[in-house]
């Protein structure tokens, strides 16, 4: 699927490897991602031990979810879900005060932070666990699980792959800043996240020097909302200087310690206000579980989440992802009439649900395979990459996904492509390489 121009097609993957000598039937590779033996679960698993080694210190995830639009009323799993693309860029919807809905199926991600040897940047993220959001109209009730419950479980399964003592920390939008996240949070994990400006904090509950009636107190006094916060001109404000975007900025916060009551009564958070001294931009709110770093560290890690949105774009843009036509139901009739049937069908649907929850997650795997191969492969020296490009990208580009991409092609198209055919092959009207040079291109 590498090597697949244009439209990401299945049948297109399977008519470069004929190309290339492959010798297995046309319908392997649908077989694979609908029937084979292997679980999305375990090859997360092997990325993510595969990446660890170029990970220093603590391991740095981000959570998000991203649509993938499908097309077609059988598709398994699919459903109308909000469209944020559509949401945030639509003049006309953001006038009205809309929002934007398409079908498609709705995924939950969660993704590693690497650090690129060839950058001083924040580096780039990798898709390591994938899964699948069902609507409650489009499964059945006891199947039904919330975006944030499956993040929640994610999170507590890489952490189960990491040793102990080793720190992760997890970031993530408004979305995951909920009680689902922050209550299941294992050991030695922190949640970075935004803050409602509305959000009710309290102090400490004061400890209980003498027996009395009642039972102790859970929490202490009000504390000031991040609105509130922002309104008042006597509090005093902290200046500090952060990388954030790559950028260096000067900025001021305003911290206070305490419960943020409604999402976990036990939990002491941190809430971090930070603006900008010259008023450029709006205000924002910040709250995390991390109560060691300095706010600089904790502003500079949640900038650093904007990473799995461009680790998104990269796999629908270069890889195609969600561009698979897989994933059909089994069975005649309209969805209810196949749900009522289940028992009759004795199962047909399998390889639809099976292919469908397999081919997105095998999509970000190879996100995650061609940068590691690329970081692996050049040893962090960027002229590897850049060979392929013009002089003027040498000098003052940085390598991107893209010249990864090509770099993996490469690699992939040496060894079918002859440079010095033998005299035996002279008369035999060997295979041009030229269509396997436009699969590089």
């Amino acid at each position: 699927m590498l090597l697949v121009r244009g439209r990401r097609w299945i049948s297109r993957g399977i008519a470069i490897a004929e190309h290339m000598g492959a010798a297995k039937h046309h319908s392997a590779l649908y077989r694979f991602l609908s029937r084979a033996a292997w679980m999305p679960e375990q090859l997360g698993q092997a990325v993510f031990r595969a990446a660890l080694p170029f990970v220093k210190g603590a391991v740095e995830l981000a959570v998000d979810d991203t649509l993938c639009r499908r097309t077609g009323p059988h598709v398994f799993g699919a459903g109308v879900h909000i469209d944020p693309l559509g949401t945030i860029y639509r003049n006309d919807v953001r006038s009205q005060g809309k929002k934007a809905f398409a079908f498609g199926h709705s995924w939950v991600v969660l993704s590693l932070r690497l650090k690129l040897p060839w950058s001083k940047g924040p580096g780039c993220a990798i898709p390591i666990l994938c899964r699948l959001y069902r609507s409650r109209k489009t499964c059945p009730e006891n199947e039904y699980v919330k975006r944030t419950e499956i993040a929640a479980e994610m999170i507590g399964r890489v952490r189960s792959w990491l040793p102990s003592g080793r720190g992760m920390s997890v970031v993530g939008d408004h979305e995951y800043a909920c009680s689902a996240v922050i209550r299941a949070l294992p050991t030695e994990t922190s949640f970075t996240g935004p803050l409602p400006n509305d959000a009710r904090f309290y102090a400490l509950a004061p400890p209980r020097h003498a027996p009395g009636p009642g039972r102790p107190r859970k929490r202490g006094a009000r504390l000031r909302s991040p609105k509130e916060v922002v309104e008042n001109g006597r509090l005093r404000w902290k200046k500090v200087k952060a990388s954030i975007y790559s950028r260096r900025v000067s900025l001021e916060v305003y911290e206070q310690v305490g419960l943020w009551y409604h999402v976990d009564q036990q939990r002491t958070c941190r809430m971090i206000v930070v603006r900008d001294p010259r008023r450029r931009y709006r205000p924002r709110a910040l709250v995390t579980t991390d109560m060691t770093s300095s706010a600089a560290t904790i502003i500079e890690r949640f900038s650093r989440r904007w990473l799995i949105e461009v680790m998104f774009r990269e796999c629908k843009q270069h890889l195609g992802l969600g561009q698979a036509q897989n994933g059909w139901e089994k069975g005649v009739g309209t969805r209810v009439e196949r749900r009522a049937r289940r028992a009759e069908l004795k199962g047909r649907g399998h390889a639809g649900r099976a292919a469908v929850e397999r081919t997105v997650p095998f999509m970000f795997s190879l996100h995650a395979v061609v940068v590691l191969f690329g970081i692996g492969s050049t040893r962090g020296d960027a002229s590897r990459l850049h060979r392929w490009q013009p002089k003027w990208r040498r000098r003052c580009g940085i390598p991107t996904f893209a010249d990864l991409l090509t770099h993996a092609r490469v690699a992939l198209l040496q060894p079918a492509i002859p440079t010095d055919p033998s005299r035996e092959r002279v008369g035999r009207n060997p295979r041009p390489p030229l269509p396997l040079l436009l699969m590089a291109a």
